[in-house]
């Protein structure tokens, strides 16, 4: 769990969930995440909406989490056991060719700084081999989260699921405006290649006027990147109040990036130790690292 101005209106936070034994509510959701800017809602979780209807495998499911699915090998399905009392994400994600996550998950690490936090979790693919590791890097002074997905041991596809509080989401190539509520967006940046990037709504309990005439439900914008295992997922999320400049984002030829979000600017790298990454502050007379 990641904090900024705790207490006030303008509080950041940041939640993602492991856990190293399987926990009571039962949802599909190691390693996915929610984001709130000025304590207003940008990215979350489906809710549920009861145990006794059709849409429970959809709100248990991987697929409304902001999880990293698996491409599935399987080419039967499976029979979809529920009954009626479901507490099962039956064949949801299969059907739509993804493997659910596994129950439970493993940090490997946890950084806290007065500058950045930092975390990252272990997740197998419960199918077959592969796992799936997912790197944060919470950067405190610009509000600016940079997520590294890296796969082992699997070869095929991987699909990046983000669930956006948003009215509306606009793509313009790899990158994604997400027009939230209260006067706060959520920009998306994918910086490694995706085969493929849609967006689509999905239905959610309701917690948000998502401008829907079903005032029983919020339709959230479901964004989901699809990539080659081998070249994972770097992403940029980058929480704002409407009217700030976009984050500015360059790559020059060596592979070096560089961010600047309002009046802060860094570069990334990739982290030699395999999982992370590395930030630098640039200013005018040198730079200093985070």
């Amino acid at each position: 769990m990641f904090r900024n101005s705790y207490g006030s209106p303008g509080q950041s936070y940041f939640a993602i969930m492991s856990s190293p034994e399987p926990i009571a509510h039962g949802h599909l959701d190691q390693g996915s995440f929610i984001l709130y800017k000025n304590s207003i809602p940008l990215v979350m979780d489906s809710g549920i909406e009861g145990y006794f209807d059709s849409s429970t495998s959809w709100h248990i499911s991987s697929y409304s989490h902001a999880c990293l699915q698996f491409a599935t090998r399987q080419t039967a399905m499976p029979e979809n056991k529920s009954g009626a009392i479901n507490l099962s994400a039956g064949t949801y994600s299969l059907e739509r060719g993804w493997v659910d996550v596994p129950r439970n998950s493993r940090v490997l690490d946890v950084k806290l700084s007065e500058e950045a936090d930092s975390i990252t979790i272990e997740i197998n693919n419960p199918e077959e081999q592969g796992k799936h590791i997912r790197h944060v890097t919470y950067v405190k002074q610009a509000d600016l989260y940079v997520i590294r997905d890296t796969v082992e041991n699997f070869t095929g596809l991987v699909q990046f699921n983000l669930l956006v509080a948003a009215q509306r989401t606009e793509a313009e190539g790899s990158r994604l405006l997400s027009e939230g509520v209260y006067g706060v967006d959520l920009e998306t940046i994918f910086l490694c290649p995706v085969q493929s990037i849609q967006v689509e709504k999905g239905r959610s309990t309701p917690f948000f006027d998502s401008g829907d005439t079903d005032k029983d439900v919020s339709l959230m914008d479901y964004i989901r990147a699809v990539a080659d295992a081998k070249d994972g997922f770097l992403t940029i999320l980058y929480p704002k109040e409407r009217g700030q400049r976009k984050l500015q984002v360059k790559t020059d030829q060596a592979g070096s990036i560089s961010l600047q979000a309002g009046d802060h600017c860094y570069r990334l790298e990739i982290s030699s130790e395999r999982y992370g990454v590395k930030l630098y502050q640039t200013v005018h007379q040198g730079e200093g690292k985070q």
